[in-house]
Order: structure tokens, then sequence, then C-alpha cells
């Protein structure tokens, strides 16, 4: 085994590099490349990493049994438990487990290393149901199947480790990936056809510490990221259509200052016919995740950590007909946003989608929406493990968007600390108002908003649910809530809802079919 650092990371590395590097050098061309890299991945599937444990700076992490298929990897990325926004905030490390037990359930071991005893553990999400134990400061979690979770050490999420755990079987649906191309009808996305010859320009980083900086990708190109392969910098395409980004490799920022450099980890503006697959994107020194007046993108099973600020995870802005699902969200500012600037916003889909806000909201729509319309924006079967600061769902209107036929279904909140630092206690919050990202003259609206089976498990029982419209003219309208459970009780009347709604909302905003009767003057 190999450990190979950098100023913010610990890399521990399994399988040997020699035999890819001579292989393939920088880049590969052609099908036979393609070809080539396809038959390397699988040996590394097919081969069985023989490790005992990894170890970070934090903690230590055990494979009792559990044969992993290469190339696990153990880092100490940044995170962030201020809930005050700084443009310069202080930041901490977590320790991160990236792997693929051969088979589950698979048992992991995790052994904290900063001196305090553990005497509990929890797995997140809780759904999960993974048995653990603890025993001499050891926690023995069982995984019960490939996932992201979260392991928490005597109930404090500031002593937090976080481990993306995936099966070989899905390794293997990468390299499907590779040699397959979805088509790029929207509506079929999951139909397969053979790859285009045009496709001549395949991007290979194997296992290893890549200082690149900006990678640029071009219309019809691959970029895949080797298990085990670290890419200091940020990837960036532009006017381009048909890029494949995959892979089970890590995209970092650690290295690059937050205003000096401003890299994005996943930069795609003006793009189409786009898939992202499988990559970590870690302290990404601005937004992790961008895609700008883009269209027919999938992005799926993908993890993001952010830390520093304005370290969004998952940020929209005016594209359409956008997929994503089955990914980990923890950001230091919105987990999940969609944006107008100029051109529409519509047909977008999150779902099976797990998130940790330690600031701002998780599922926003705002503030900036300078669009003709923000439509058909929908979150479906959201975990939110923790949320600390503003509200889980909101949409902020501040410009001259319609935004309309918006639906929150199957939302849990697992702990909800809303209001910390300086955070609203709010749960939901809806508001056509300026505010300081302000461009136009205000004369949008909210409307056909369903939230459907939102439930808190723990946390604040004082959190609000909010509505501010600045005049008539700007109504927040047809709002329909049901299915709101907060710390096991549901709340199927406004009476027993905190609510702080003016009297320009309405008309039709309902709980379990009940109109709300905004105050009035």
């Amino acid at each position: 085994m190999s450990i190979l650092k950098n100023s913010f990371i610990c890399i521990a590395l399994l399988l040997a590099q020699a035999l890819v590097a001579s292989a393939f050098g920088q880049a590969l061309e052609g099908r036979e490349a393609m070809e080539a890299i396809v038959a390397t991945i699988q040996a590394q599937v097919d081969e069985e990493a023989d490790v005992a444990e990894l170890t970070t700076s934090r903690c230590v992490f055990g494979f009792p049994g559990t044969p992993l298929a290469p190339e696990p990897v153990a880092v100490d990325t940044r995170v962030n438990h201020s809930r005050t926004w700084s443009a310069n905030p202080e930041t901490d490390l977590a320790p991160t487990l990236i792997a693929a037990p051969k088979s589950f359930p698979a048992t992991i071991t995790l052994k904290p290393l900063d001196g305090e005893e553990v005497a509990s553990a929890v797995v997140r999400p809780l759904a999960a149901d993974a048995p653990t134990e603890v025993q001499d400061g050891v926690v023995t979690v069982t995984f019960p199947s490939p996932g992201n979770y979260v392991v928490e050490f005597n109930g404090d999420p500031t002593r937090a480790a976080m481990l993306f755990l995936v099966s070989p079987n899905q390794i293997s649906d990468v390299v499907e990936l590779a040699t397959l191309r979805a088509t790029t009808e929207s509506a079929k996305f999951d139909a397969l056809e053979p790859l285009p010859e045009y496709y001549s320009n395949v991007r290979y980083y194997p296992p290893g510490v890549h200082n690149e900086r900006v990678i640029e990708l071009h219309s019809n190109e691959f970029l895949y990221l080797a298990p085990g392969a670290i890419v200091n910098g940020s990837v960036v395409a532009r006017n381009a259509s048909d890029i494949r980004i995959f892979g089970r490799g890590v995209i970092c920022g650690a290295n690059y200052d937050r205003y000096a450099d401003t890299l994005v980890g996943i930069n795609l503006e003006n793009c189409r016919d786009c898939q992202i697959n499988g990559v970590t994107i870690l302290d990404a020194s601005a937004w992790s995740l961008q895609l700008y007046r883009c269209h027919n993108v999938r992005v799926n099973n993908i993890q993001i950590v952010g830390a520093r600020s304005n370290s969004d995870g998952i940020s929209i802005q005016s594209s359409a007909q956008i997929n994503v699902h089955d990914c980990f969200v923890r950001s230091w500012d919105d987990s999940l946003v969609v944006k107008g600037y100029g051109d529409p916003a519509e047909d977008i889909l999150f779902y099976n989608m797990t998130l940790w806000t330690d600031l701002a909201q998780s599922m926003e729509i705002g503030y900036e929406t300078r669009a003709p319309h923000i439509t058909k924006i929908n979150f479906r079967d959201v975990t939110v493990v923790h949320n600390f600061h503003k509200p889980v769902i909101s949409i902020h209107n501040s410009d001259d968007a319609l935004v309309r036929d918006v639906s929150f279904q199957n939302i849990v909140v697992e702990d909800a600390q809303m209001g910390s630092g300086d955070g609203v206690a709010a749960l939901m919050e809806f508001t056509v108002a300026p505010s300081q990202w302000s461009k136009r003259p205000l004369a949008g609206r909210i409307s056909n908003v369903l939230v459907e089976n939102l439930t808190v498990l723990s946390g604040r029982c004082d959190l609000s649910v909010r509505f501010f419209s600045q005049s008539p003219a700007l109504n927040i309208e047809n709002v329909s809530i049901s299915g709101l459970t907060i710390n096991g009780e549901k709340l199927d009347s406004w009476s027993r809802v905190k609510v702080d709604a003016n009297e320009f909302c309405g008309p039709n905003i309902t709980l379990e079919g009940r109109s709300l009767v905004p105050k009035t003057k």
C-alpha cells in the first residue's frame, strides 16, 4: 500500500499503478484505446484488494472479512461546522472512505483518532438500519447494501465519517457506459446504443494524484477517472455536446484559493446531451457542480462535500431536461438549487438524494429568478440527514419569473436544527420579494406547488412555515401541503402549525385541503 499526500488529502492506494501508467500514459484515442481501458477497468473490478486497514489523520477504517474491489481510497476532506456565513470561514477535516466491497452485507470498522472515547455510534440515513456495535473504542458497522453513509460518534455530527460504498456491479455499469452511450432523447435515457465512431478522444486518468488545475472537455469526449485517481483541479466544458464524465475517481479543489482561483468542481456551460456518473467532488473552491444553460443532462451516483463560502452542491441554472439521482451532497451553501438567468429553467428532476446541509437551504429555487419561467421542478425521495441553518424547502422569487408546477415529495429530515447561527428557524419558506440578488423589477409569482409527505424525525419543534408576498399583484397561490409530520405528530390543521404569512398570499394555500387565512394589517 502506498500513501499519497497533498495539503488537505491523505490517500491510501491499494492497487499497483505501474501497469496502468505504462500501458496508457496521459491520454488515449480511438476505439482500440477505449477497449483497452475497459479491459483494464474490468481487471481492476475482478481483482480482489488485499487490505487490512486504511488510515487518515482522523480515522482508521478496517475491513474484517470484507474483500474489496480496487481501488479503495481514504481521505481527509474539508468540512464546515460553523452556522454563520463568512467569506473565509474556519473549517475542519472529516474522514471519508470510497470503497467497493465485493459483496453485501459488508462489515467495516471505524476507529476515530481524535483521542475522545467512543461510547456510541449512529449510522445515517437511519432507514439503512445498519447493525452497529461499539467495543473498546472501535465501531463495527454491517452495511446492508451499496450507498452513501454517515457514521457519527457519540451523537455528535462534528465527529462523523462519510462512507461512499459502491458494489462491483455498479463499477461494471461504469464499464458498460464506457462502451455504450445513452441516446440523446431525454425520454429514453436508459435506452443504449453502440458507441459511435466519432468518440475518438478518450481522456483517462489512472490511479494516482494528477495536478491539472483545469481539464477542458470538447464535444464527443469521454473523461474517465479510475478508482484511486485524484485530480487536483476542475473540469470545464463550454458550448459542447455528447460529453461523458465518469469513473470512481475524485476531483479535488483543496489546493486552490476560494477567491484567487474560484474553480467550480465540474462546470458545464451551454452544453447538451451529457452524462456525469460516479465521480466524487471534494472541497471545490466555489460551487461544486454547475449546469448553466444546459440541455438534456443526466447526473447520477456522484458524491459532493463542500466547506468553503458559497460551496453550493448542485446548481442548475437556465437549463432544461435535467435528471439528477442517487447522489450525496454535503454543502456549506444550498445543497440543490435551481436558478434562472435570462433563459427558462424547466423539466428538472432530483430523486433518491441524500443531503447534509451545513449552511443555507437543502432544496432551493432562487433567489436569482430573472427568467420567463421556472417550471416543472421536482424533488422526490430525498433524505436530509442534517439541516442546521435555513429552510429545508424554499422558493425565493426575487425577480420577474413565473415559478410554477413545483413538487417536493417524500422528503425525510432526520435532524432539523434550522435557525442555528444566523439562520432562520423555518421548515419551509416561499417568498416573492426583492433581495440583494435582484436585477429586475419585481413582477414574479409562485403558483402550483405541491409538498407531499414531508417528515421531520427529530430536532426543533418550533419550526415555522413562511409565506411572504410583497403586494397583491405578486401572489403566492395554489400551494398544497399534505402528509406533514414533525417529531411523530401529524399536523393536519393550520392551528397546529407555526405559520408566518402576510395578507398578500393566496388564494388556495392549503394544508390537508384546509385553506390558510393569512393575517391582515
